[in-house]
């Protein structure tokens, strides 16, 4: 299961090495380009039609979801703080929580640059993800907390 974030986007051109594969997401940009791939099934959740983010959300969204189990959700945030993942957008927000409610594994690719800033609704603990990955550009005291909090994280060189 893949969300609708522009982070997790970037993996969508890749996944066609991954095949045969079946994919779940609520993001019309991922929907539309893995429909063309052979041997990758796309099921794609339904929902309130969001134009900022290209992305279907709301009740249908999250109810499809209770429905739904999935080995792996890959997801982002919008912002990370006191080892919280954080969402502006409330809506947004339920999408997501749902989705970790749907999936066996989980696992949150966040910017080094999203850590120490500020949104709204708290999505989820950084400790509830099975691994969290970010670039190298995270500072060493914020990745030894994140580390002696519990949290399974693997840095990976900037692109």
């Amino acid at each position: 299961m893949l969300d609708d974030s522009t982070t997790v986007s970037e993996l969508g051109p890749l996944l066609k090495k991954k095949a045969p594969l079946n994919v779940v997401t609520n993001s019309l940009d991922l929907t539309s380009s893995l429909v063309a791939v052979d041997e990758v099934s796309v099921l794609s959740l339904g929902g309130d039609f969001h134009p900022t983010y290209q992305a279907f959300i709301g009740h249908l969204c999250e109810n499809a979801l209770a429905g739904l189990r999935v080995n792996t959700l890959i997801c982002s945030t919008s912002a990370v703080g006191d080892g919280v993942a954080l969402i502006q957008d409330p809506a947004v927000t339920r999408v997501k929580q749902a989705m970790m409610q749907s999936a066996h594994r989980k696992i949150l690719l966040v910017d080094s640059e999203k850590y120490g800033k500020v949104a709204l609704h708290a999505f989820a603990p950084l400790a509830a993800f099975d691994l969290v990955t970010t670039d190298n550009g995270l500072d060493a005291a914020t990745a030894n907390q994140l580390k002696a909090d519990g949290v399974t994280l693997r840095q990976v060189p900037r692109p």
